[in-house]
């Protein structure tokens, strides 16, 4: 029950509709720090929904990032400030949909968020307590934004997020005596930490070679 509580709140919150129902016109960003994830956010999904084909799951995680991002306060990813990032997102959007579309706002949000640029991300911490963590909470934050926005998961971030939960579930079940508040709060510190290393899908890349994946990915149940 412990390891399900901390799950819970790692996931963070459902993200229904991410790319669905995919804000300030020209490039300049809103000071406020929700509103500004949330223009990036937005602006993410309305380039997203511009380009012909599916959603791919890389570009869910491009995205999704900015939500994150907006959603973390004294290296705490916080629920509610990622629900309100992306719910202003989602209104927003139509009021920057053609600066959007057409790059406009790219350097804004790139300089806002450095963390979403391609060459940002230098690896995964040393420790490996933290990560593990790490890993497993961007693995799962991922397959939620795959699920919700009916996206099928790449095999190899699905069965990453697998194995570290069998892994994670054995270690603190045999603990014994575990903290949930104290569990739960490292989650959280650890989903931060992941969005700041670097774009999601270099750093979900890296947690596969690290960390591997199973050959096949188990039925639930």
């Amino acid at each position: 029950m412990l390891y399900r509580s901390s799950k819970l709140i790692i996931a963070v919150l459902p993200v229904t509709g991410l790319l669905a129902s995919c804000a300030n016109n020209g490039d300049s960003l809103p000071e406020n720090p929700i509103e500004r994830a949330a223009t990036c956010y937005a602006a993410a999904i309305a380039r997203i929904s511009a380009t012909p084909g599916a959603v791919t799951p890389e570009q869910a995680n491009q995205a999704a990032q900015f939500a994150y991002l907006g959603a973390i306060t004294d290296g705490i990813a916080e629920p509610s400030k990622l629900a309100e990032v992306m719910e202003k997102g989602t209104k927003l959007r139509p009021d920057i949909e053609k600066a959007a579309t057409t790059g406009g706002y790219d350097a804004a949000c790139a300089n806002a968020y450095p963390q979403t640029v391609v060459g940002a991300f230098k690896g995964l911490p040393a420790d490996e307590r933290a990560a593990r963590m790490i890993c497993f909470t961007l693995s799962t934050a991922a397959m939620q934004v795959y699920q919700s926005s009916s996206i099928t998961a790449p095999v190899a971030t699905a069965s990453l997020n697998k194995k570290l939960d069998a892994e994670l579930r054995e270690e603190i079940n045999a603990a014994g005596d575990v903290n949930p508040a104290e569990l739960a709060g490292f989650a959280m510190r650890s989903m931060a930490r992941a969005v700041e290393l670097g774009p999601m899908n270099d750093v979900l890349a890296a947690c596969t070679t690290k960390y591997g994946a199973l050959a096949e990915v188990p039925e639930s149940g």
